[in-house]
């Protein structure tokens, strides 16, 4: 279900923030009408979706060179008999 990040009156005023999930623009706003609120403007989240394994993982914990090293120090543990 779609995500909408809306900024809103209550009743005494003050400026309420957040997000809310709904099928659309329009239920979003119905939405926030129930709870009592006065919509002044929605955005839509965009989310990234974790389909396929893509967008899980987005920063490199290792260079290319520090994982060859990581790599070898582990298998050195491994085979000296070491518990991981």
């Amino acid at each position: 279900m779609p995500a909408y990040k809306y900024e809103a009156l209550d009743a005494s005023g003050k400026s309420a923030n957040g997000i809310v999930e709904a099928e659309s623009v329009k239920a979003a706003r119905s939405h926030l009408r129930g709870l009592k609120l006065v919509p002044l403007g929605l955005t839509p989240v965009v989310v990234a979706e974790a389909s396929g394994g893509q967008g899980r993982f987005t920063r490199k914990a290792f260079s290319s060179s520090g994982l060859a090293v990581w790599t070898r120090q582990l298998a050195g543990l491994v085979g000296a008999g070491r518990p991981l």
